[in-house]
């Protein structure tokens, strides 16, 4: 239990409902985190001569988090202790609190590590709050572990295993410690709900913290701000992505674009992501904006702009399935967001937009019409893109649509990071495509850069001219693919997939040193191996032919990584991109400079080294012996050795 200030009136029956439990063998250590004398004195009379109490002190008031951390640091500390609970210093828990949690985790699957149970509310008097209905409550808590990630739905009752809290760590992030803690707990664990109550919670009592952040505006900011950021960092951790983009345009930062802010953030749907397009002079919206903290917000500055121009940067910079714009409106419910997107969820691919009608249904749209009214609907990010460029409005040129095409291990990633270095370039939300879906292809706007190991083939070339992309291929030195492939192969990552392996991972974890996979790579695996795999040549040489293709931009991956030539290098791209850059107003120079500045090699999930002629460190007299039969004209006609005597 951590003790602040506390009115005797409150703490009192606390710490009896505790001490008088039903089930006696728990521990109770109470933090007196800098409270008064008051309540210590309290706190003192009601415990003493009790064996199960003892009695931490914080010299200063340091907020719940950090004495919920020196409490469980001395459980932590008793080998005995399998459960964990915490108590408020104003609630009042029934007799049977702990026997119930205790038994039920004690009881449940090994995997349950979290239970929880319904609770009654009470005023600051004691009463018995009428308006909340205790079978809806217990209809509402009653909910999949999943939506922890909407809403806190665990309320005020709860037990945990002590091994699944060694697991989640400590409390942190005041004032939402406990939704932040559940978030992190729970993915280490399942969870159970009983529907019974065990406790009364009382409500908006004077210094609890719902009356706190009822009572200010800052103090509601502040737990919005923390909600979300919880909920922000969980989906980090799973690798879930931003369903939707949001894109605001504003053109200040007065009361009522301060209010229509606050509005969407308050919304219940919470994975997307927000674009405030500031179109005021000088920046002056997202100086005032900026205040209202969200993990969420992006600020994308275009004073030069007009309005229709700005929102489709917000749309080529959504890089999610899903967009917005979002405009005023004199009713926007809570829900108004969860259930549009809810119902594009589930909607076939015809369905382009959802909107909401006046009665708070969703209505469905299934085509686009001249002029479209498209702000405050939910769109399929690309429709949403059509919808508004056929608005009436001058538009600057569009930024061009890019696919890097490339031997796999050539740098791929390494390009990406250079055409994105470029203002207003952004990643598809699908990065990687393949022949056998070219229909995706549709999908990428101008703006957006897609990636691929297409080998060449007439039409997979006549399908890119067709689409308006800008082609760029890059090559490599085939020996150092081959190593770079070898090393890949043996590396765990989720770009793989769920079980997180290269495909041939099963046959080369059978061999025993990296001499023996390398030279798997350069010759291919035996036409009886289940995990089939090309020789080095017949695994790059149908790439290779995009050399010859017209209108592709060649690079070769040598001359991004030589100092002496990378510059050259970036410049042919710009040359190659120029005709639809016109619209940034930068300098050639300005350019190569921010494409350059933006390389992160660290950052690449599949970047190693890089190094150029790496393979002759690796390579032994056997490998190139066997390269030379399998692949040794290709170099030659690659220009990277001049005969086969190398």
């Amino acid at each position: 239990m951590p003790v602040y200030n506390q009115k005797p009136a409150y703490l009192r029956p606390a710490l009896r409902s505790v001490l008088r439990q039903t089930y006696r063998n728990f521990a109770f250590v109470i933090v007196i985190d800098g409270a008064d004398a008051q309540t210590v004195q309290t706190v003192k009379e009601e415990t003493k001569d009790d064996p199960r109490v003892t009695l931490l002190y914080h010299q200063k008031n340091q907020g719940v988090a950090k004495a919920l951390n020196t409490g469980f640091k001395t459980m932590m500390a008793l080998p005995h202790i399998q459960y964990l609970t915490w108590v408020s210093s104003d609630n009042v828990y029934y007799p049977d609190f702990l026997k119930t949690l205790r038994n039920t985790l004690h009881r449940g699957p090994e995997e349950l590590g979290l239970v929880y149970s319904s609770f009654r509310h009470i005023d600051g008097e004691g009463k018995v709050i009428r308006d909340i209905n205790l079978v809806d409550f217990r209809r509402w808590q009653r909910k999949d572990k999943k939506h922890l990630l909407n809403v806190c739905f665990v309320g005020v009752s709860f037990m945990y295993k002590k091994s699944v809290a060694l697991a989640a760590g400590e409390y942190r992030m005041e004032p939402v410690e406990d939704y932040d803690y559940w978030l992190r707990l729970t993915e280490h664990c399942d969870i159970e709900y009983i529907p019974i109550e065990l406790m009364d919670y009382r409500a908006n009592s004077p210094g609890s913290v719902s009356e706190t952040l009822r009572g200010s505006k800052a103090q509601h900011r502040r737990w919005r701000y923390g909600f979300q950021l919880a909920k922000h960092q969980a989906r980090q951790r799973r690798g879930i992505p931003f369903e939707t983009t949001v894109i605001f345009p504003v053109r200040d930062g007065s009361e009522k674009t301060v209010n229509q802010l606050e509005t969407l953030l308050e919304q219940f749907y919470s994975n997307y992501k927000l674009l405030i397009m500031d179109l005021s002079p000088s920046s002056q919206a997202t100086s005032v904006l900026q205040h209202l903290s969200d993990p969420r917000i992006a600020f994308v500055n275009m004073p030069s702009a007009n309005e229709k121009e700005a929102l489709l940067q917000g749309v080529r910079v959504a890089n999610t399935p899903f967009s917005m714009v979002y405009g005023t409106t004199s009713f926007m419910p809570m829900f108004f967001l969860e259930n549009m997107a809810s119902e594009l969820q589930k909607s076939s691919d015809n369905v382009l937009a959802t909107f909401m009608r006046s009665d708070g249904s969703v209505g469905h749209q299934v085509h686009l019409t001249a002029n479209e009214p498209f702000k405050n609907k939910l769109y399929r990010t690309t429709e949403l893109f059509h919808a508004i460029k056929q608005t009436p409005g001058k538009l600057l040129k569009p930024l061009p649509k890019v696919f890097i095409n490339s031997v796999p291990k050539s740098g791929t990633h390494l390009m990406l990071q250079i055409i994105l270095g470029i203002p207003g370039m952004m990643q598809h939300h699908t990065p990687w495509h393949y022949p056998s879906n070219l229909e995706g292809l549709n999908k990428i706007l101008p703006g957006q850069v897609g990636m691929g190991h297409f080998p060449y083939k007439p039409s997979y070339s006549q399908v890119l001219k067709e689409l308006g992309f800008k082609v760029i291929f890059i090559s490599r030195d085939p020996r150092d693919v081959a190593v770079s492939l070898a090393h890949f192969t043996m590396k765990k990552s989720p770009i793989f997939g769920p079980k997180q392996h290269h495909p041939l991972y099963p046959y080369l974890i059978q061999q025993k040193t990296h001499e023996e996979r390398l030279m798997t790579i350069i010759k291919g695996t035996p036409p009886s191996s289940p995990h089939r795999w090309p020789n080095i040549f017949q695994y790059t040489y149908q790439q290779y032919n995009w050399l010859n293709a017209p209108d592709v931009c060649h690079i070769k991956f040598e001359d991004l990584i030589q100092p002496s030539s990378q510059k050259l290098t970036v410049m042919k791209i710009i040359r190659f991109l120029s005709s639809d850059l016109e619209g940034l107003r930068l300098s050639a120079e300005e350019l190569a400079q921010k494409m350059i500045g933006n390389i992160q090699s660290e950052t690449s999930e599949t970047f190693r080294k890089g190094k150029i002629g790496g393979w002759r460190a690796e390579f032994t007299a056997q490998h190139k012996a066997v390269f030379k039969q399998i692949a040794g004209e290709l170099l030659v006609q690659l220009g990277y050795e001049k005969n086969l005597n190398w």
